[in-house]
């Protein structure tokens, strides 16, 4: 009897992983080692955690251990709030998702709500995206709502990737894919979407490419066909919602575009009292159980929004559609974005592109200001001609005493 109830406590937690002639590979769903022999599994039942002292019951136990353990399949499936262990069409599986660290508390989060009203500048914007992030949080396996957050500002320091972590922390890290662009565009991008959210980081897409059609198609379904790289051809559920971080306003969008939540995100402040602000919002979510007060109140939060719906749209993404008709503009955003590091331009820098577009003289500071740069305000010496330059509309230019100047970038 007792070794029957061994075995059942067994069952719960390792599973027949793979046979290499004729050695038997044990796999434990707490650790996620996969590497284990009945060796392992006779330490691990005489030790504290294992429960028996009786040698001659841990070898009885352990002898042919393989055909008394239930075989489980190799690629794991993500499936939140359930088990360790979950089972489909009479398969057993590893469950991906781990539960978070972070508990759901009843403390308050009005320092998270302030921050969200800080960034975004509207309180419309903030419950949408409270809603959302709710939703997801409430019911992490129904369909997710086929929207793109776009979050955005050029200037460095305002917390976009803060908000990242923060995601990290609340759902877990299981739950929250970071990625780069180059990412999203190999060819085990299909596995990206596969958990509650991605997080692209510094993103930059343009009309057309790639990426873009991924985005398109990943974002709007929940299941797709697709392969992996060295894979094969299946169905994968993706699940995740994409969270975009940019320095860039996304002038790729196309006219009447459902499905792309924009919102600029700039905490306005100078840089030293920006610096505190972050030291005391930072403080609270570490040390003052910040990141409980989120869970919480996404727990609780009613959502009363329609979430299939198309995402509202706002003052950023109307601004961004209208670019992104205007071919001219569009393109001299692909040179602003393809060379980073330039930061001084003078107009006919872009003439190429105005002749290409029939823009005639008179209109070329119309769209340089619709493409974000700024005309300095006095002449200054590029080389040996004397001209006043263009800027992105983070940088500025200052005059050093005795003579020269220098470029301020991101403010």
């Amino acid at each position: 009897m007792e070794e029957f109830l061994i075995v059942e406590q067994l069952k719960k937690r390792f599973f027949w992983w793979r046979t290499q002639g004729n050695q038997h590979y044990l796999l434990d769903v707490v650790t996620g080692n996969s590497e284990l022999s009945s060796s392992h599994i006779m330490g691990f039942l005489i030790s504290e955690d294992g429960g028996s002292n009786n040698p001659d019951i841990v070898k009885k136990v352990c002898t042919n251990l393989k055909e008394k353990l239930f075989p489980i399949c190799k690629e794991p499936v993500y499936a939140p709030l359930e088990p360790q262990v979950v089972t489909s069409g009479g398969f057993y599986y590893r469950n991906s998702w781990i539960r978070p660290k972070v508990e759901p508390t009843n403390a308050d989060c009005q320092p998270f709500l302030d921050h969200l009203l800080a960034a975004m500048g509207s309180q419309d914007k903030v419950d949408y995206l409270l809603d959302l992030l709710a939703f997801r949080y409430q019911k992490p396996n129904d369909p997710k709502p086929h929207a793109v957050v776009y979050l955005y500002q050029a200037e460095q320091g305002n917390g976009k990737s803060r908000l990242a972590e923060t995601l990290q922390h609340v759902y877990g890290e299981s739950a929250v894919q970071l990625a780069s662009e180059a990412k999203m565009n190999s060819g085990s991008k299909v596995q990206l979407w596969g958990k509650t959210f991605l997080i692209a980081e510094e993103a930059s897409v343009k009309r057309g490419s790639d990426i873009y059609d991924t985005i398109k198609t990943y974002s709007g379904t929940d299941e797709i066909f697709d392969d992996v790289k060295y894979g094969h051809f299946k169905k994968y559920k993706i699940p995740a919602t994409l969270l975009m971080i940019s320095n860039n306003a996304p002038n790729f969008l196309e006219q009447f575009d459902r499905r792309f939540f924009v919102s600029e995100w700039k905490i306005n402040l100078d840089k030293e009292a920006k610096v505190e602000y972050f030291n005391t919002y930072v403080r609270w979510l570490e040390k003052e159980g910040g990141y409980g007060a989120i869970a919480g109140m996404l727990y609780r939060r009613v959502v009363k929004r329609e979430m299939y719906a198309p995402v509202p749209l706002t003052d950023e993404k109307i601004q961004a559609m209208s670019v992104g008709q205007d071919g001219c503009v569009r393109e001299i955003l692909d040179v602003l974005e393809d060379h980073p590091d330039a930061r001084v331009f003078r107009a006919d820098d872009f003439e190429a592109i105005f002749k290409k577009h029939d823009v005639k003289a008179v209109q070329w500071k119309y769209k340089l200001a619709a493409a974000g740069l700024v005309e300095h305000d006095k002449r200054v010496f590029i080389g040996k001609e004397r001209v006043r330059p263009w800027l992105r509309n983070t940088d500025k230019i200052f005059s050093i005493k005795g003579g020269g100047s220098f470029v301020n970038v991101d403010g």
